[in-house]
């Protein structure tokens, strides 16, 4: 059976924007097609995989509910909204997300840091290298 990917990439988007928590196998469930025919779709229509565009749209969370604002916002706030159950979750996610980007795990090309997913238009991750 053939599928739309652009449309599997734009309904997975929507999904994450709304709850960017929510696991592939869940989308996939919900969308009735195969968590591969998913992870095609993505790598295909969005150039990145799964796990890269949900932590675009984590980030991207993060960032929204964490802007300049009256008081800084607590961790435990931006968890909340973001949907982790608890704080220290965000704030592990966080260390780590910031360890990879301090020893250079994640290069960033010119075309792919300007590259932007068509159908959500959240700025797609670079591609991991495999060492």
């Amino acid at each position: 059976m053939a599928y739309l990917h652009n449309r599997i990439a734009t309904r997975v988007c929507r999904t994450l924007a709304e709850q960017p928590l929510r696991r592939l196998a869940e989308i996939s469930r919900e969308l009735g097609i195969d968590r591969h025919t998913v992870t095609r779709a993505l790598r295909e229509h969005c150039a990145c995989s799964f796990r890269q565009l949900q932590e675009a749209f984590i980030r991207s969370k993060c960032l929204a509910y964490g802007g300049p604002t009256d008081r800084p916002r607590l961790v435990k706030e931006i968890s909340g909204s973001v949907g982790y159950v608890r704080a220290d979750s965000l704030a592990r996610w966080l260390r780590r997300a910031d360890v990879r980007q301090a020893t250079g795990e994640e290069p960033v090309r010119a075309e792919e840091r300007d590259r932007r997913c068509s159908s959500c238009m959240t700025e797609t991750p670079p591609a991991r290298t495999r060492r």
